[in-house]
């Protein structure tokens, strides 16, 4: 479970501290360290990593300090709440980048035999060339999508 863990962004020390509090509940910085045979400053280090990411919450009793991690339905719902910020955060700059990066010169026009050629890797980019076309009246005299370096299927 560790590994999962890490896959959202945990490092070991943090999936740790956080498998053993779902564990065994809330606990003591120092009975952590017990429990996990982390060092005490790792153990603080991943809680207070875990309390930034609110997967963790500090709890005063009495003189104590005790930590304690959400429940699993709580933290499931949140590592989902994150990832898909995140995703959301991540396809908005890149719809930003977009526009931006079609303002470079295209470098895989070519013109052979009086004809302008354009070279696309991406379903999306001949789209793109088809749209371009249909917009000015080019005439298109045939597309092809190369399937691999031997063959090619010609469509029009």
């Amino acid at each position: 479970m560790e590994e999962l863990l890490e896959e959202l962004g945990l490092n070991r020390s943090e999936s740790t501290v956080l498998l053993s509090l779902l564990d065994s509940g809330a606990s003591s910085a120092a009975l952590l360290a017990r429990r996990t045979t982390l060092k005490r400053t790792t153990v603080y280090s991943a809680l207070s990593e875990l309390e930034r990411l609110a997967i963790v919450r500090r709890i005063k009793r009495e003189n104590r300090t005790v930590f304690q991690a959400l429940n699993p339905e709580e933290l499931t719902e949140l590592l989902r709440t994150q990832a898909k910020e995140e995703f959301q955060s991540r396809l908005s700059t890149i719809e930003l980048l977009e526009p931006r990066l079609e303002r470079f010169p295209l470098r895989n026009r070519h013109t052979v035999g009086g004809y302008e050629v354009t070279y696309t890797r991406t379903l999306k980019g001949a789209l793109n060339v088809l749209d371009q076309a249909t917009t000015v009246g080019s005439l298109i005299r045939s597309l092809h999508f190369m399937e691999n370096s031997e063959s090619e299927r010609e469509l029009l």
